[in-house]
């Protein structure tokens, strides 16, 4: 057999413990992978995905409105400007409806004499305009004061009411040549369906993998031809809102036929970085500039491109329409700057929702979708599979702990891991730009929670049952029987039975605890306590209970059987043997080599029963008998021997038993006392050694004239005892009596000796 190395903690203890740890671990990581898989499939129902995408879109907006404006002293944004059709320019240059194309020729012209880099209109050009009646007079009083005309004003004016400055705005449109128009889709039903040729200038795609998120138009609205074809680019405008109203995501692409159509705004973006394809991969919008990724634009699951908002509105730098027809603007601050034209005024009806503002205008939308592409600010995501590995990481880790919380603990910290992955998705979406869903992580980690709860509770109920099971484990089948047949035996209260208390306890184990590791000690008590209950199992007996190192047992219970006295006796004998066996498995370790075992019998009348409250109960022994098995047991110390039974064990036992009177003792609390003996051997041949029984006979009669007075004689036969067995300490206790009375007689001396202590 392989000795153990006390120098380091023992194989088979911590195998176990790991076994235990790995048990919790694997259950903890299967929780988790369960909760994760039934969120992943929750949200693939319909009704029950589109609540959680709801509930995950406002907790995008919490994020925007948590991180607020990112720009630094609220400065603006002014690499892209916003010209804005205000009240302002409402006041001064009248109803909207009725401004002349002419006004934006005049501002085109301006802008391509500063340097614009790219002007875009997110206004709708469908229809040709007419000059008013105040423009007439302004036009036809120019005319006739520069040119000597022979026709009457009215006849000028009457030619002037035909003419639109449509042609006016189409050259100033194709003079500058980095115009972008914008045209919608009248979104009708398709058997109403106007067909309008698209103009020559729209760039049409043909990626592949086009993603769902794609908005299919029925009946596209372009700008009137005329301006249509003298624009550098035509595109749509559309940003559509989201069920609840608000906008969060930008539109890439919009189906027409077999083609594929971007946003103006995005067609602005794509034209400034020189990309001639787009393609999709992975969540992931590739920007491709001469057969080269230029730039990839994450998208988030759906395939949706979220607008990374800067702010409230106004965040870009706002000039109005006015300041710029009237020069109070110059030209030269345009440089190399892209001019988007849209309108803040409410009564134009181009004010949107978005996660910062309910009055939000829509051409800063187009400026946010061009700036973050324009400098690679994105929200970014981690891939599907990174994103619920993630979950089932943390959740696995949370379950885990759970594992070692009681309920209430775990709850409180339920409530704390909820709140903190939230501030934990508020700080990685302010600080990196990534977007971590919370509703899916937050859904996954309660439903492990109840997982787990449900899982414990069905535990604890096999865990009672195998506890009540356990009782089987260390009693004998005689005994479960006994239970099973006359269940009114655990009924509460008890009987009195003749019956053999055993107690077994170990020399210096608290000695040997403090100076051994604690799982040295654990794996050793374990085994020797394993040990020895089998044996008191195997000889009929039933375990009481452990205290510490020490065995209660008791023998003739609940139901009768032959000879239970001389089975204690054998079972007793047989832990001397386990004890001696230990001593050569551990003999590597110094304190294990001096291993001993000191055990108590005592026989005689017991209350037995299932003793305890209505709600927990044991099946035990009380009464005198106890107490004093456990004094047996005791008294091994003072006389130095192993196994102490009373009288009543004695007088139960055949001649095969090797037995010796020690002394009589009257022990605390008692005023008769009682004969103790040594339990020796067993043999069912009587064959002990010669020098054993001559040690007995001259033992037995020196304690018999000791007690009788005759100290003389005593010392005689107890030193003839010694010479045989020098170490025999029986003898010795007695001739130190002797000595002691000898010098200190006591005149009331019975021969019986009293023990002072427990």
């Amino acid at each position: 057999m392989k000795k153990p190395d006390f120098n380091e903690k023992p194989k088979h203890n911590r195998i176990i413990r790991f076994i235990q740890k790995s048990g919790i671990f694997l259950n903890s990581f299967y929780f988790s992978l369960i909760a994760v898989l039934i969120t992943f499939l929750l949200l693939q129902v319909h009704f029950i995905g589109t609540q959680i995408d709801l509930l995950e879109q406002k907790m995008i907006d919490a994020r925007f409105q948590f991180r607020g404006s990112i720009l630094e002293n609220n400065k603006k944004i002014d690499d892209i400007i916003i010209l804005d059709i205000d009240e302002k320019s409402l006041s001064k240059l009248g109803q909207f409806s009725r401004w002349p194309n002419s006004y934006f020729a005049q501002a085109v012209d301006i802008l391509h004499q500063g340097g614009a880099a790219a002007v875009g209109f997110d206004i709708f050009f469908s229809e040709s305009d007419s000059l008013t009646s105040d423009i007439l007079d302004f036009y036809a009083d120019k005319i006739s004061d520069e040119i000597e005309l022979t026709i009457s004003d009215t006849k000028l004016k009457e030619i002037l009411k035909h003419t639109s400055t449509d042609q006016i705005f189409a050259e100033s449109l194709s003079n500058a040549d980095n115009v972008y128009l914008a045209m919608f889709d009248q979104n009708i039903s398709i058997k109403d369906t106007i067909h309008r040729e698209l103009p020559a200038n729209i760039i049409y795609y043909h990626p592949d993998n086009i993603p769902l998120s794609t908005v299919k138009t029925t009946n596209p609205f372009p700008p009137i031809p005329l301006l249509a074809n003298s624009a550098k680019r035509v595109g749509f405008a559309h940003i559509n809102k989201d069920e609840d109203g608000v906008i969060r995501y930008y539109p890439l692409l919009f189906q027409h036929g077999k083609d594929y159509i971007t946003n103006f705004s995005f067609q602005i973006a794509l034209d400034l970085l020189k990309v001639n394809e787009i393609q999709f991969d992975k969540n992931n919008l590739l920007l491709y500039s001469n057969n080269k990724i230029i730039s990839m634009i994450p998208l988030d699951k759906k395939d949706r491109l979220l607008i990374n908002l800067y702010g409230k509105k106004k965040s870009f730098r706002y000039i109005s329409f006015c300041d710029l027809l009237t020069h109070r603007i110059p030209a030269r601050y345009f440089k190399d700057k892209i001019v988007l034209s849209g309108s803040s005024a409410y009564g134009l009806e181009d004010l949107k929702t978005v996660p910062l503002d309910q009055s939000y205008p829509g051409v800063e939308l187009h400026a946010t979708l061009i700036y973050n592409i324009l400098n690679n600010d994105f929200i970014h995501y981690p891939s599907t599979t990174l994103y619920y590995f993630s979950i089932w990481l943390f959740v696995g880790l949370s379950i885990l702990i759970f594992n070692f919380l009681s309920p209430y603990k775990s709850v409180f910290l339920l409530i704390i891991l909820n709140v903190g992955l939230w501030i934990f998705t508020l700080i990685l979406f302010d600080t990196k730009n990534f977007l971590f869903e919370y509703m899916p992580s937050m859904i996954s980690l309660n439903l492990a929670f109840v997982i787990f709860i449900g899982y414990q509770y069905k535990t604890q109920i096999k865990e009672r049952k195998r506890v009540k099971n356990t009782f089987e484990k260390y009693i004998s089948g005689s005994l479960v029987n006994e239970v099973l047949q006359h269940p009114e035996n655990l009924k509460s209260g008890g009987n009195i039975k003749e019956v053999s208390v055993v107690y077994t306890d170990l020399a210096d184990f608290t000695t040997m605890c403090e100076k051994n590791d604690p799982a040295v000690i654990s794996s050793f008590l374990t085994d020797y306590l394993t040990r020895c209950t089998q044996t008191i199992i195997d000889n009929s007996g039933m375990l009481d209970k452990y205290i510490g190192d020490a065995i209660v047992a008791i023998f003739g219970v609940p139901i009768e059987i032959e000879n239970y006295t001389h089975k204690a006796c054998i079972a007793a004998l047989k832990i001397q043997k386990i004890t001696n066996q230990i001593r050569q498995d551990y003999k590597e370790n110094p304190y294990f080599t001096k291993l001993v075992t000191r055990i108590g019998i005592s026989t005689g009348k017991l209350i037995v029963g299932n003793m305890g409250s209505k709600q927990i109960f044991d099946y035990t022994g009380i009464g005198d008998l106890m107490n004093f098995g456990s004094r047996l047991e005791g008294l091994n110390k003072y006389y130095r021997t192993r196994i102490l039974i009373n009288e009543n064990t004695r007088n139960a036992l055949s001649s095969n038993f090797l037995i010796r009177r020690i002394d009589t003792v009257r022990v605390k609390g008692k005023m008769i006392g009682e004969n103790i003996y040594e339990l020796i051997d067993y043999s069912e041949q009587n064959e002990f050694s010669e020098k054993i029984i001559k040690k007995i006979e001259l033992f037995e009669e020196g304690l018999n004239v000791y007690q009788q007075g005759n100290f003389k004689k005593a010392e005689n036969l107890l030193t003839k005892v010694l010479e045989i067995d020098p170490d025999d300490h029986p003898p010795q206790l007695i001739l130190e009596r002797i000595k002691s009375l000898q010098e200190n007689p006591e005149k009331d001396w019975d021969g019986i000796w009293t023990m002072r202590r427990k």
